[in-house]
């Protein structure tokens, strides 16, 4: 979820998955912003590897609200590549990219315009004030 007032410039997120070999082979890794129909990337589980990957996402700009993101196969291919289809006992997970304990996304968070102006407004009443303050003062002197 994007705080109130702001929205997300992402760049990249970066992840590790692995799949039982009776578990799903071919991934997408969908998101809400277009109803979860587009797929921002494709990736192949191979077996029990573990899979690094870090997914560029710098097409998704000016995020805001709830933004959610979705893995799901993308045909019914196993992992180990046999013929017989994904199992009901096949299991996929997602851990920490390459073991460091890190996973997630990066990006910019920025002020959405409306908050720039309100911003913008405060600063510039502000400053008109301490001018009218200032000129009033040196008036007052003569």
């Amino acid at each position: 979820t994007v705080a109130s007032g702001y929205m997300v410039n992402l760049q990249s997120l970066a992840i590790r998955t692995r799949s039982s070999n009776t578990g799903p082979g071919d991934l997408g890794l969908f998101y809400s912003g277009d109803d979860f129909t587009g797929n921002l990337h494709a990736f192949a589980q191979e077996g029990e590897v573990l899979l690094d990957s870090i997914i560029d996402l710098r097409a998704l700009i000016n995020l805001s609200g709830t933004v959610e993101f979705r893995i799901r196969a993308l045909s019914n291919t196993r992992a180990d590549d046999s013929a017989s289809d994904i199992s009901s006992t096949g299991t996929f997970r997602i851990a920490n990219y390459d073991g460091s304990g890190y996973s997630g996304f990066t990006g910019t968070a920025i002020p959405e315009p409306g908050s720039f102006f309100v911003l913008l407004a405060a600063a510039v009443v502000l400053a008109f004030g301490r001018c009218r303050h200032g000129v009033g003062s040196r008036f007052s002197e003569a």
